[in-house]
């Protein structure tokens, strides 16, 4: 059955580059469970970006300001919602820890947000990874296992993926605002089992991989270093087994414009 969904996913991103969306990823998504997406996408699809309150089907975000558009709002508050209608997934705007606001210089404050950015409140699907290697043209199905996430890719494929829709892989500092601002039902949905993720890049061809007890810690030093340090780095070439990842978009920056290629080489998606 998810074989389906991967390939409407695919065809998704297919016609949403062509400019012309259409209801038949709604559908599979209603057959294969995601009844929350399918709620969204199918509400953007009939009448467009708009404000909403997330239904029951959010779960532990019911009853949140959800934004639903191709673009993150111009305008939202630390644990708003913004539903990524591109690369259909939801999303948390992540307000800074007080510690790191406290240590901010004048220069600082002059070109840092009062947010993080857009981190998804779940990490990235199989058929999220399948619709989107069919359309990269990368063979990755051996190699994410059968678990309802994609788990396993190798560094520089999920950066690839993540870039593909004009964002990043989270670094620390997703998490540990996080962590400060969300209570533990929330932590609990985002990040439900102690599974590694893969994060952003720590140098040119290495990765962060993120435990867990670590990225959650509140008690960081906005001055220190990565909490992790380098030993938790890998090469990006490297098979992760077991490891999950998502994306994120940062305030600061926002989403990578679709004029040439990405990192990496990756073509990006263009929105409206």
């Amino acid at each position: 059955m998810t074989g389906t969904l991967d390939m409407a996913y695919a065809d998704h991103l297919r016609m949403w580059a062509a400019g012309s969306p259409t209801r038949r990823l709604v559908d599979e998504l209603l057959g294969n469970g995601e009844q929350a997406e399918a709620a969204l996408l199918r509400t953007y699809l009939a009448a467009g970006e708009q404000w909403v309150t997330t239904s029951p089907a959010s779960g532990a975000w019911q009853g949140r300001a959800c934004w639903i558009g191709a673009r993150p709002p111009a305008e939202a508050n630390g644990g708003d919602l913004w539903f990524d209608v591109a690369e259909v997934t939801t999303t948390v705007l992540v307000p800074r820890p007080n510690a790191e606001v406290a240590d901010f210089s004048p220069d600082e404050w002059e070109i840092m947000t009062p947010c993080v950015g857009w981190l998804s409140t779940r990490p990235v699907r199989r058929w999220q990874v399948l619709g989107f290697a069919a359309v990269a043209d990368l063979n990755v199905a051996r190699q994410i296992g059968s678990s309802a996430y994609a788990m396993g890719l190798q560094g520089r494929w999920a950066n690839q993926y993540a870039v593909y829709f004009g964002k990043s892989l989270p670094g620390w500092d997703s998490w540990w605002g996080a962590s400060c601002a969300f209570g533990e039902q929330i932590l609990d949905a985002m990040w439900p089992e102690d599974i590694p993720e893969i994060g952003f890049h720590v140098e040119e061809d290495a990765v962060a991989i993120l435990g867990r007890a670590r990225a959650l810690l509140v008690d960081q030093d906005p001055g220190g270093s990565f909490p992790l340090g380098e030993h938790f780095a890998i090469a990006d070439h490297f098979w992760l087994p077991g490891m999950r990842f998502r994306t994120e978009v940062s305030t600061q920056l926002g989403l990578l414009p679709p004029d040439g290629e990405g990192i990496g080489g990756a073509r990006i998606l263009a929105r409206p």
